[in-house]
């Protein structure tokens, strides 16, 4: 139960079941509040206050804060596009609030671009004007997608570091892989994005093999950065080991199905998913091969040759710009038959 003053809106996470005024005090209102389980007590977020902007689509309630003046129509027809994708492929999740808002400023750990995933919703940050751009479309994309893995696809606490890759970096190329179906990003968009990333990942490969120690920030990208190339080799030998018919879709699909016997919630082990992605994969061996290679034994990635195989051609970064993806005439057809 939640009491505040009545001329303030609210929007949660959580399931609200009643709303009246206060008996004691009639400038009040009391909220009630039902709550699945405990993840979804402690895994949410409730906003409140003068000036929230809200409104109720066919997949999610987006909420805009008051010190948010961009473009809220298009942002919103963004989260009802992507949230769309994602049920029609990977089904329904239950009721979804969106929250979009302008911090006052960029704190120096946070940047004024930011995002985070809750049960049942997730929230933006982002500055004051910003429009449905490439980035803010990427981070809409990747934060809705939490809600199927991170959410109803959950890691054991145990295990979390080491699969952080999954949950983050796989996230991440469904993000980039659905807005590329949606034309929502173009293609010279998605290879920026993904040069950027192979260039951050490089060079904190070049940092390790050099016996160096990693910053903290380097650390916590490590992961996302690695997880995402990691997806692109998987979703890659899926689809050569199947003649096209098997893809990352199939392994969260499957992933999903097992989660969903188990209506308590279940979590995921390391083993868990390489036990998936067999049964996916038929236990192809190259597909056994790349896991045990690069996330048992956690070797390099080959970025080089196998974006070559795919028709595109690396560009080392130099002093002035970092590495750049370029398409392959008439060879890049096997990278874009990944993004259809």
């Amino acid at each position: 139960e939640v009491r505040m003053p009545a001329s303030w809106a609210v929007a949660s996470t959580w399931r609200q079941v009643h709303a009246a005024t206060s008996a004691q005090r009639p400038g009040d209102r009391v909220y009630g509040f039902m709550i699945r389980d405990v993840r979804a007590l402690r895994d949410a977020f409730l906003c409140a206050g003068p000036g929230l902007a809200a409104s109720q689509g066919k997949q999610a309630r987006v909420v805009f804060g008051p010190r948010f003046v961009g473009d809220k129509a298009a942002i919103r027809e963004d989260v009802e596009l992507i949230l769309a994708s994602y049920t029609a492929r990977f089904g329904a999740v239950g009721p979804i609030t969106a929250l979009v808002r302008s911090p006052r400023a960029a704190s120096a750990s946070r940047e004024l671009l930011w995002g985070t995933g809750r049960q049942g919703g997730f929230v933006l940050e982002l500055p004051p004007k910003a429009g449905a751009d490439a980035k803010t479309r990427t981070l809409i994309a990747h934060e809705a997608f939490h809600l199927w893995n991170g959410h109803e696809l959950t890691p054991s606490p145990a295990e979390e570091p080491k699969t952080r890759w999954f949950k983050e970096g796989v996230t991440h190329y469904m993000a980039l892989r659905a807005l590329r179906q949606l034309k929502r990003l173009s293609e010279r968009d998605l290879l920026a994005e993904l040069a950027q990333i192979t260039t951050r990942y490089e060079a904190i490969v070049a940092r390790q093999r050099a016996g160096e120690a990693l910053s903290a920030d380097e650390a916590a990208a490590l992961p996302y950065d690695r997880g995402v190339l990691l997806a692109l080799l998987l979703d890659a030998a899926l689809r050569e080991a199947s003649l096209g018919k098997v893809s990352v879709e199939d392994w969260l699909r499957y992933l999903l199905a097992e989660a969903r016997q188990h209506p308590g919630g279940v979590y995921y082990s390391e083993g868990a998913l390489h036990d998936a992605l067999l049964k996916v994969s038929a236990r192809h061996p190259q597909v056994d091969r790349l896991w045990s290679r690069h996330v048992i034994s956690r070797r390099p990635l080959p970025t080089r040759q196998f974006f070559q195989g795919l028709g595109l051609h690396w560009l080392e970064p130099t002093a002035s710009r970092g590495g750049r993806l370029v398409p392959l005439d008439g060879a890049a057809h096997a990278f874009r038959a990944m993004f259809q």
